[in-house]
């Protein structure tokens, strides 16, 4: 083993800071609490939209219910984020007491936001999932389709067979009346043989219609089986969609729970993240201030920083770079008005001499002149004290 490769095990073995430690987790659960977020606003929108379509009809616009919808939902996404932070904060200050009064009020807050946000992304998930209406009105819009495309190839048919027997039901009746006004000449005639020639043509044309007749009843059969074989044709068209939409609902209904599983993971995942980002936050600030409060630079980085304030009047433009200082015993009287009970004469003068090493501040007699401005004191102050 190479002492590189030491250096790094020991970097990974020994104990890290809480801060270094779970800062990955800390922004990898914050990145999927936010996903939580995207994907239970998407699951909610359809069930939102859909009851703002059916309680304002009158509104065509579908974008604009949409964006109504968005926008909403993320306000809602949002305000949930914030009140279960205040809440894991809270929970976590009182060493995750239940019972005290703010905690219990943030409870039961943040609890009726997340019911209400777990019921619209679970409804949403099942609005989006259950395609029953849709899969009956499609199979239905498919078989009527089907329906008129066989109706029209066999009315065709039909239509060809029908307008023979129009035909041949013409020509009987021209027929039968031919025969009436022969039989009415024959009545009338004396001569046996030419009575005998008119029966003969009437027998004739009984003939002729019988043939027609036979020709109509077997076309009227052809018709019949026509009319079986396509409504044969359609009967197994429609158990056929039948079948593929009991298995499409089927499966939809298979994709509702695996919806549902989701949509709750989503909300765990959230609540989750929101929640280790506050234990994560409260941790690392009370590891940093334990090891701060531990170190004596920074007791004195303290007092110095408010001996800027009162120097620089917090940073105003009153104070600006080439005006003097105030006097020690006016530092003394401001720093007592503060409440700053750590800084004495002693403290201040010391502060005075850092100020004067870092050419903050410079001494021209009696005198101590600003050489910088506020904030880039601040900084030299805080790079010299090693204040992270």
């Amino acid at each position: 083993m190479d002492f590189d490769k030491y250096q790094k095990l020991e970097k990974k073995i020994k104990r890290q800071s809480f801060n270094k430690s779970y800062k990955a987790i800390n922004v990898w659960a914050f990145i999927f609490s936010i996903f939580g977020n995207c994907a239970s606003i998407f699951f909610a929108f359809f069930l939102l939209s859909s009851i703002l379509k059916d309680s304002m009809p009158d509104i065509e616009s579908t974008i604009g219910i949409s964006i109504i919808s968005v926008l909403f939902l993320a306000m809602f996404e949002m305000l949930k984020r914030y009140v279960f932070n205040k809440f894991s904060l809270e929970h976590i200050r009182s060493k995750f007491k239940f019972f005290k009064k703010e905690v219990l009020i943030l409870t039961l807050f943040s609890g009726m936001m997340i019911a209400g946000s777990f019921y619209l992304s679970l409804n949403g998930a099942q609005k989006f999932t259950d395609q029953l209406e849709y899969i009956e009105q499609e199979s239905d819009n498919q078989f009527i389709a089907f329906q008129d495309s066989i109706n029209n190839m066999y009315d065709e048919d039909i239509q060809k067979i029908e307008d023979k027997n129009l035909v041949l039901r013409k020509d009987n009746e021209t027929l039968t009346e031919q025969n009436i006004k022969i039989n009415e000449e024959a009545e009338d005639i004396n001569s046996f043989r030419t009575k005998r020639a008119k029966y003969k043509l009437i027998e004739q044309n009984n003939e002729r219609i019988d043939k027609n007749t036979e020709k109509i009843n077997s076309n009227d059969e052809k018709i019949e089986e026509i009319k079986d074989e396509r409504d044969q044709i359609l009967a197994e068209k429609k158990v056929e969609l039948e079948e593929e939409a009991e298995t499409l609902v089927e499966k939809g209904s298979k994709n509702s729970i695996k919806f549902i599983i989701l949509s709750s993971f989503i909300e765990l995942i959230i609540l989750i993240g929101i929640y280790f980002n506050s234990f994560y936050d409260y941790r690392s600030f009370r590891e940093y201030e334990e090891n701060i409060k531990a170190d004596p630079n920074f007791n004195k980085w303290v007092n110095y920083d408010r001996l800027l304030e009162l120097i620089y009047n917090n940073g105003t433009n009153i104070t600006r770079v080439g005006d003097t200082t105030v006097s020690m015993s006016r530092l003394e009287d401001l720093a007592r008005i503060n409440n700053y009970l750590k800084m004495d004469r002693k403290v201040i003068s010391d502060g005075f001499k850092v100020l004067n090493h870092l050419g903050i501040v410079t001494t021209k007699g009696s005198k101590r002149v600003i050489e910088v401005d506020y904030e880039v004191a601040k900084e030299v102050l805080k790079d010299y004290f090693n204040i992270v």
